[in-house]
């Protein structure tokens, strides 16, 4: 994770509720709670376009910030989880957790397939089943992507979980290590084949068999 800070000026706000967050996203602005212990979550707003402009120099959206509601001190805070509409992708609202650097957060990190599998070179089909991790680690030592090299997976091959390699004396993975990560099947054509072949060699038996049966009842 990147040492910058990054400080982020944020506006309290009052109203609450769908409308009013749709009437904050036309002005440009979009709606945000800043949650925390020992306090109750604080409804703000931000810029909409300076806020995308951050996130996009970022890794992730596991950022964490200086805040500012309404010029006050900042403090350090995650950003915890942002909403996205289904269809355009657009953000809808982010959630802030205050945080403490001295303690450790868990958080859920995006996995990323590095590199081109072979088997998919050699007719396969690569299958992902795992999109982010659950980690627990301290601020400082976020990590913005769990990534895994699958340059190697031939058909047949597969990479789990614990197949990376990671700090576990900064950073407790929560994840079941025996999970996939990521598959390559042999291809479906040569499945369907398969298939087809076999059911060609029964039909081609069947007039055998009534034959040895016609043979029987003549008999």
């Amino acid at each position: 994770m990147t040492t910058e800070e990054i400080k982020l000026e944020v506006t309290s706000r009052s109203g609450v509720g769908t409308t009013k967050a749709k009437n904050l996203r036309r002005e440009g602005l979009l709606p945000g709670t800043v949650y925390g212990e020992g306090r109750e979550p604080q409804p703000v707003s931000l810029n909409l376009k300076a806020f995308g402009k951050m996130l996009s120099d970022q890794t992730s959206e596991n950022v964490v910030l200086d805040l500012s509601v309404d010029g006050a001190a900042t403090e350090k805070v995650l950003i915890k989880e942002i909403q996205h509409h289904p269809l355009t992708h657009g953000m809808l609202h982010v959630d802030f957790h205050k945080i403490n650097m001295k303690k450790t957060i868990r958080i859920e990190v995006p996995v990323h397939v590095l590199g081109d599998a072979i088997g998919v070179a050699n007719g396969g089909n690569l299958e992902i089943h795992v999109r982010t991790v659950d980690i627990e680690c301290l601020p400082t030592d976020v990590i913005e992507s769990w990534d895994y090299d699958i340059s190697n997976l031939d058909i047949g091959d597969f990479i789990s979980v614990g197949d990376k390699e990671y700090d576990e004396s900064t950073c407790t993975l929560h994840t079941a290590k025996d999970i996939h990560v990521a598959t390559v099947h042999k291809p479906r054509v040569a499945e369907d084949d398969e298939v087809a072949e076999e059911d060609e060699a029964d039909t081609a038996t069947e007039p055998e068999v009534i034959g040895e049966k016609a043979e029987e009842e003549e008999a």
